[in-house]
């Protein structure tokens, strides 16, 4: 190949690389989506998600306000009707098991561990497994809560151990159980002690447990669902940061009346003094927090762009490419 046609392979190389550096490093500059402050109104009920800018504006928003309330507390103290049978902790001493029907036939052959209210006129229990023949084959969970009711079903094999609970870090003969998730967004957690035998366990051998039954629900405000109302709210030059004047400056996502009235997640609220967030559920509840504004605008973005770790290594990795081909 003549010497002319070798230069210019070699610059035509140069140049392509130099362009991709060029562009690879403008990418990570323009980190644009965008993680907010999580706001905590308290009671369990949190607002976190992101905001998307783009060309000094923002563009895109996926937001939720998830309140997590209990539903019940199950303690010796209002649930001591124990029903523990085919239960058994390992040799180690690590895990608590419920054994399964060998064969979902016989009436009452698989094992159950639960707890309920003595009077049985009160819907107040809860079961971690039962693998009896009166309930669905694989077994299955269930809390009462009063009007509160619900099943999950286990899915376990035949002639096998259910794992219902680990042995806790630090706390003696005491067991995490295995969390439960239900279909109306209920969660059970919590911990059942033992008196450190190994082996089967009968209903003398459970001397405390501890099991809650959470409530979660989640309010989700993205563009499908919602229109964004902004005054006083800018944008920095690198699309990092989304602040809101102080005073009169505003930002909130709108879903629109309920019930008359507004329906809306604010993240920040400077018209009036001083600032607010607020959940806004219609005739449902309002609920707002004061904001700490220090300066003329308050940031409602967190520091660090999402996903961070890819904007942050994006710069190192075009240096490092153009460092080579040079």
């Amino acid at each position: 190949m003549p010497e002319h046609a070798r230069i210019s392979v070699r610059t035509r190389h140069l140049i392509a690389a130099g362009a991709a550096c060029f562009a690879l490093a403008n990418g990570a500059a323009q980190a644009d989506v965008l993680a907010i402050k999580p706001i905590d109104f308290g009671a369990g009920m949190v607002a976190a998600g992101t905001l998307t800018t783009s060309g000094g504006a923002i563009t895109d928003w996926n937001l939720a306000v998830t309140t997590t309330t209990t539903l019940a507390q199950y303690t010796p103290a209002n649930s001591g009707s124990k029903t523990v049978n085919l239960v058994s902790v390992s040799a180690n001493g690590q895990q608590l098991t419920v054994s399964t029907s060998p064969d979902s036939l016989n009436y009452l052959d698989g094992g159950a561990l639960g707890f309920r209210a003595p009077n049985v006129f009160l819907d107040l229990g809860v079961t971690l497994a039962d693998f009896t023949t009166l309930v669905s084959p694989g077994g299955e969970a269930q809390y009462m809560a009063g009007g509160a009711f619900d099943v999950a079903l286990l899915s376990q094999p035949d002639n096998a151990e259910y794992l219902a609970g680990t042995h806790a870090a630090g706390g003696a003969n005491v067991f995490q159980i295995t969390p439960l998730a239900f279909s109306g967004g209920v969660t059970l957690t919590g911990t059942v002690t033992t008196d450190g035998t190994i082996g089967t366990l009968g209903a003398a051998n459970i001397l405390d447990w501890n099991i809650t039954a959470l409530q979660v629900t989640t309010d989700v405000f993205d563009a499908s669902n919602s229109t964004l109302n902004a005054f006083g709210t800018q944008i920095s030059a690198d699309g990092r940061h989304v602040t809101v004047d102080v005073p009169d400056g505003y930002l909130e996502l709108d879903k629109g009346p309920l019930g008359g009235r507004k329906y809306a997640l604010s993240l920040a609220d400077f018209t009036t003094d001083p600032g607010t967030a607020g959940y806004y559920q219609g005739r449902l509840a309002v609920t707002t927090v004061d904001l700490a504004a220090g300066g003329a605008r308050y940031e409602v973005t967190a520091p660090v762009p999402v996903p961070a770790a890819i904007w942050l290594l994006a710069p190192a990795l075009a240096g490092l490419g153009c460092a080579r081909r040079k």
